[in-house]
Parts: structure tokens; C-alpha cells; sequence
């Protein structure tokens, strides 16, 4: 059924599609899919994407491609950029020889409606495309076009990001943190930069028995946002020894931590948000025993990886080469801030020294977590669990360094950038102690 046949769906998701969302988001695929059955979803793009990702969680990508293909070829012009995006992420899933073809025409009306949203995650699958066969300048200039298209309509607040790095860079270590009672095994949090391997650290924790992942949790975002509002700032509050205040957070954590499978008191949880970085002062007020892992891949081979990615919501500065920069810069300064308040608190991780020896590598993430050394957490790979970023398929295959380097596929593009990024890569590897 075309999209002009399809009976009218009611503007916002279907209360079961919502539902079926959530269920994914806490690790339910399965549950998900029980509920997008319902025949009253059957002609629901909505429910068809929701499908498309449940399928993707479990590993089943023929069954996804089917979801992501109907959006393709009924969908409205949003809905079959959702489609396009949702394919090229599933990296096992090929594309076919009309598939630019048709792709070509839906951009031309993405761009004659004027949707930076769609214009944007066509060019860059279209830039997957050429990617795939190796044709970089081509590549390059469809993920320039999709970019500059989002970062005119989504400007990243670069003087905004500016003055919050260097006012987290004035706060210190909480003064009498010990009051708070810690649970037994202390949750775990993987921070660094998108596309960096954080999904990776992810499954080789969730592999142990202890472990239950929860995902990108946007609660610290959230709660520094409340507290920006309704207690006189957020980083202001973070001078002060409320312990009330972190008291509540603390609670609201482990409230929405019981909504995921797994028994609370029995399993440490990891939440691999990046941008966790910029609330480390926040987690350790509210868990002192939280253990942070900051993960840090090559600054050319991420920034690439970041450009070529859509992100849905917020990373605005993805957009662009010179905000990317400037974001990792203040990434890195505000990691070392952190590491001089919480010294020895923080462990970094060299995602290189990751995938060219992961035996060492994941035996000393094991020891710093207190967790044992678990068979499964090795072979990540063999691991059935939900994943449901961009990097579900590569964290189903044996860890490999076939990545590394990917950058400078695209170094001659990045002239302009070239001392940046050199700058960057000598921090990121001077900064910290990766042993």
C-alpha cells in the first residue's frame, strides 16, 4: 500500500508503538515485538521502524531490512529517510543495484520540501554507498552536503559548551560523599566520544553474569538540567555539600535502574552514555564508588566516524569539522580536570590497545570494576544481548583492528583541520595513563 492509499494514522506513535520503543530501550526486544504484532499496527510506519530496531537488537537483520525497506518504499519522505538511515546502519545488510537510483529521487524530494533532517540522512547514505566501493571523494562530498544542511538547521551552541567546560573545570571533590549509602556493586559508567568503542565496552561488561546493560541513559543530563533550572545552576549546586540534594538523585537512579531485566542487588549496571564526561562531579556526589571508564579512539579516526553518522537528537556539533574539534578539545581538557579532582578514580581505556589485545585489555577493565574474570566477557561477540546503536552488528563480530586507521581514508578532505586534529591525537595520548 503506497503512501497516499494508507488509511490516516493519528498524528505521534501509537501508544503501543511508545510502549514497544521503551521496551527496546530497556533490552525487551522480544517484548517489543509481542506488541507491535497487534494487527492494528499493521499499515503503522511508526511500527514498522520500531520492528526494524527490535529485529536489529536481536540480530536478525534479513527481518530487519524487510521492516526498513517497507518505510523505504511506503513512508512519507521523512519516514523513508528513517528507512535509508536505518539500512545503512545495519551494516550487514548490502544494498542493491537500484538502490542509489531510487535513493537519488527521494533526496531530490527531500531537498524540493526543504527537510534538512531527510536531505541529511540521504547524503550520507549516499556517501555509504560510495564508501563501500571506495570512492572517498564521492563519498565525502554527500556527507559534506548532509552535514551542512543539519548544521544549518541544528547549530551547535558552541559558546554555550565553551563555558560549561571551563566552569565543571572550577569544581572539586565533594567534601563528606561518604554518607551516601553505596550499593553493593558499584554501577559503572562508560564515557569518552561517540563511535569511540563505548558500545563495544558495553557487551564485553554485560558478558558477566553481574553485569546488566542499561543502554545511553540520559538521566544525568537530565537531572544537571533540573538542577540548572530549580537550584540556582548546576555547576554552582556542584560547589555546594547538599546532601539532600544528591540524596534524591541517587534514589531517582536506582528507581529507573529496577526497570531493567536483571536483579538489582545482584548486578553491578553499565551506562555507556558519552556524554556522561561532562557529569563525572555529578555521578561521584551521588555514588561515590561509581567506576568511570573513559574510552579514547584515534581524534582523526573518530571525528571521521562522527561525521558519517546521523544522530537524532542533540551532537550537534557532529555537523561540523571545526565544532567536532572544538568539542574534543573540550572533551579532553575536562577529562583531565577530572582526573586531577578524582585522581586514580578513572580508568582510561586506549581503543586501540583494546582491539590489538583485548585479553589484556579486558582483564584490566575486569580487575578495576571488581568483577571476576568470566569466560564470556572474551568473547564478547558470542554474547546474545539487545544493542540498538549504529554499532549492533560490529559488536556481533570477534573484536578486530581492521578499523583502525579508517580516518585517513579521508585525511586529504580534512587539510584545513590537519594541525587540529594532529594537536588533538598528541593530548588524547600524552594526557592519561592507559595502563
Amino acid at each position: 500500500m503506497d503512501s497516499e492509499s494508507r488509511p490516516f494514522m493519528p498524528r505521534g506513535p501509537h501508544p503501543l508503538v511508545t510502549e514497544a520503543r521503551k521496551r527496546i530501550s530497556y533490552g525487551e526486544p522480544q517484548e517489543a515485538l509481542d506488541l507491535l504484532s497487534d494487527p492494528a499496527l499493521a499499515e503503522d510506519p511508526n511500527a514498522w521502524n520500531a520492528r526494524g530496531l527490535a529485529f536489529l537488537a536481536l540480530g536478525d537483520t534479513e527481518s530487519a531490512a524487510t521492516e526498513f525497506r517497507r518505510l523505504i518504499n511506503d513512508g512519507n519522505i521523512s519516514q523513508q529517510a528513517i528507512g535509508w538511515n536505518a539500512l545503512s546502519n545495519s551494516r550487514d545488510i548490502d544494498f542493491v543495484e537500484h538502490d542509489a537510483q531510487q535513493l537519488g529521487g527521494a533526496l531530490k524530494e527531500a531537498e524540493s520540501k526543504r527537510d534538512p533532517s531527510a536531505i541529511c540522512q540521504m547524503h550520507l547514505v549516499r556517501g555509504d554507498m560510495f564508501h563501500r566501493v571506495k570512492d572517498y571523494a564521492s563519498a565525502f562530498k554527500h556527507y559534506k552536503a548532509g552535514n551542512d544542511a543539519m548544521a544549518a538547521a541544528r547549530p551547535f551552541q558552541a559558546q554555550l559548551y565553551h563555558r560549561l567546560i571551563n566552569q565543571l573545570g572550577t569544581t572539586g571533590a565533594p567534601a563528606h560523599h561518604e554518607r551516601l549509602a553505596q550499593p553493593r556493586l558499584a554501577p559503572i559508567y562508560i564515557v569518552g566520544q561517540p563511535r569511540s568503542g563505548t558500545t563495544l565496552l558495553e557487551q564485553i561488561l554485560s558478558a558477566h553474569s553481574a553485569v546488566r546493560a542499561t543502554g545511553e541513559l540520559v538521566f544525568n543530563t537530565s537531572h544537571s538540567l533540573t538542577l540548572e533550572r530549580d537550584s540556582g545552576g548546576y555547576v554552582a549546586t556542584l560547589h555546594r555539600d547538599e546532601l539532600s540534594v544528591w540524596q534524591g538523585i541517587h534514589d531517582a537512579y536506582l528507581t529507573l535502574l529496577d526497570k531493567f531485566p536483571g536483579e538489582p542487588q545482584q548486578c553491578a549496571s553499565v551506562d555507556k552514555l558519552p556524554e556522561n564526561f561532562l557529569h563525572l562531579g555529578l555521578i561521584f556526589r551521588t555514588f561515590p564508588n561509581a567506576k568511570v571508564i573513559n574510552i579514547i579512539r584515534d581524534p582523526l579516526d573518530n571525528i571521521v566516524s562522527q561525521y558519517r553518522q546521523y544522530f537524532f537528537t542533540g551532537r550537534e556539533y557532529s555537523y561540523d569539522l571545526e565544532e567536532l574539534v572544538f568539542y574534543w578539545r573540550g572533551y579532553l581538557s575536562l577529562m583531565r580536570h577530572w582526573d586531577s579532582v578524582f585522581p586514580g578514580r578513572i580508568l582510561h581505556v586506549d581503543y586501540a590497545q583494546l582491539v590489538r589485545q583485548p585479553q589484556e585489555e579486558i582483564a584490566r577493565v575486569l580487575d578495576y570494576c571488581g568483577l571476576s574474570h568470566e569466560a564470556p566477557c572474551f568473547t564478547p561477540h558470542e554474547h546474545v544481548r539487545a544493542v540498538t546503536t549504529p554499532s549492533a552488528q560490529q559488536v556481533r563480530q570477534p573484536i578486530t583492528a581492521s578499523g583502525l586507521g579508517g580516518g585517513q581514508q579521508y585525511a586529504e578532505f580534512l587539510e584545513p583541520w590537519k594541525e587540529k586534529i594532529a594537536l588533538l591525537t598528541e593530548l588524547a595520548s600524552t594526557s592519561f595513563r592507559f595502563s
